[in-house]
């Protein structure tokens, strides 16, 4: 007969053994403007923003994260065009304050997963988290430009941001700009009027 501390043990050993499949799961959320990963998350792929081009009016609203390793099943190389389309994504800063050394180069992008099972939260208008909270990655809001057609969606882009490799041309796509504030219905202080706004991505500690 096997003691209450023998079975005790062995459990402890198997768990051990199995390493990661025990481990509690993390949050995924996506460092836009980055290949890597913030030393509190591990990264699972890195890849090419994109989305739908900034003229469609029938366009997808929200950016994706192409990885660099695509994988194809049935398909063709002919454009048709009744169906959606994809395009890569480039920083339009020429006219901001801020990012301007990126101007018209493509965006990166990077998936990444917290260390624990934490909560995932990007603030609009600030650089530190609240209370409670720890910082992924801080930088800038981004969206398109709000006189083209297509629709868009705000995105955090990091205050550091890299371009990829030999992506840098005037191809446009999907785009990303700086957003500023416009006071009226938006109370200033504490807004001010015609200032770019900052974003944070944080996690629970």
């Amino acid at each position: 007969m096997m003691s209450i501390l023998s079975v005790v043990l062995i459990v402890v050993v198997v768990t051990f053994q199995a390493g990661q499949c025990f481990l509690p799961g993390g949050t995924v959320y996506t460092r836009w403007g980055r290949t890597t990963c913030p030393a509190t998350a591990t990264i699972i792929y890195s890849g090419y923003a994109a989305g739908s081009h900034y003229r469609h009016t029938g366009g997808a609203v929200e950016p994706l994260c192409l990885p660099t390793n695509p994988e194809w099943e049935i398909h063709n190389t002919e454009v048709e065009y009744s169906r959606g389309l994809v395009y890569g994504a480039e920083y339009e800063t020429l006219h901001s304050l801020v990012m301007t050394d990126v101007h018209d180069h493509d965006v990166p992008c990077a998936v990444c997963r917290t260390q624990n099972n934490e909560s995932v939260l990007a603030i609009p208008a600030r650089k530190s988290c609240y209370a409670g909270w720890k910082v992924e990655y801080w930088g800038y809001l981004m969206s398109g430009n709000f006189q083209h057609p297509a629709a868009s969606t705000f995105t955090c882009m990091d205050a550091e941001p890299e371009s990829v490799v030999g992506g840098h041309g005037n191809a446009n796509g999907y785009l990303f700009y700086t957003v500023e504030t416009q006071c009226g219905s938006l109370t200033c202080p504490p807004y001010r009027n015609g200032s770019e706004l900052l974003c944070v991505v944080c996690s629970e500690n």
